[in-house]
């Protein structure tokens, strides 16, 4: 087999496409096209060929990594997801995920309590739907408990679920029935993750500041 052409890609310079024998065969990185030394009119072979483009491969989905990551942290299988999605094979995205972990890109510990911080303060999140949440981005059961007995302190979800119920109970202000508007609190702190032993204390510290 010829390498026949090399041509610069137009809309991503960085990128090369590469033709074997007169057809195209794949679009590989520069990096790649150095380390390789390929040149027009090498003879390479399928070894080479299957070389190539598993490293090409896996820069490629390291950089859609990487870019995906340069919006916000992100949770290991948040990443997987993505390298998945992108049609990157499972060896290689599980290089990818070693390479990631090992200089920190991705780290769950450290996502998990950003996510635990960040859902108290802006959204006012009970703790079952914390946990849940967490589950559903991957994160390890012991990582989840760990993070949220360090940082969400019964104290902390009164304080939250108190915040929450005011804005709450300002949308409901025309029901006069107060069983009624009991029960439909009660009802809107279990829908946010609030337990029964924590909503009666959120209730009781929110009528003792009315």
């Amino acid at each position: 087999m010829i390498i026949t052409k090399i041509e610069q890609q137009l809309k991503q310079t960085d990128r090369y496409n590469i033709y074997i024998d007169g057809e195209f065969f794949m679009g590989v990185y520069e990096d790649t096209l150095l380390r390789f030394q390929m040149r027009k009119g090498d003879e390479i072979s399928a070894e080479k060929l299957k070389e190539i483009k598993e490293l090409d491969e896996y820069n490629y989905g390291k950089n859609i990594a990487y870019k995906y990551l340069s919006y916000k942290p992100r949770s290991i299988k948040e990443v997987k997801n993505k390298l998945t999605y992108k049609k990157i094979s499972k060896p290689a995205a599980e290089k990818i995920i070693e390479h990631l972990k090992k200089y920190d890109f991705v780290n769950d510990e450290d996502y998990a309590k950003m996510y635990v911080k960040e859902k108290i303060n802006r959204k006012a999140m009970g703790e079952s739907m914390l946990k849940f949440k967490m589950i559903d981005k991957g994160i390890d059961k012991e990582i989840i408990s760990k993070v949220v007995a360090e940082n969400y302190s019964e104290e902390k979800q009164i304080e939250a679920g108190k915040k929450l119920l005011q804005k709450y109970l300002k949308k409901k202000s025309a029901i006069e029935d107060k069983l009624e508007l009991k029960k439909k609190c009660y009802q809107y702190l279990f829908s946010r993750g609030y337990s029964y032993s924590i909503i009666p204390q959120i209730l009781d510290i929110s009528e003792e500041g009315k």
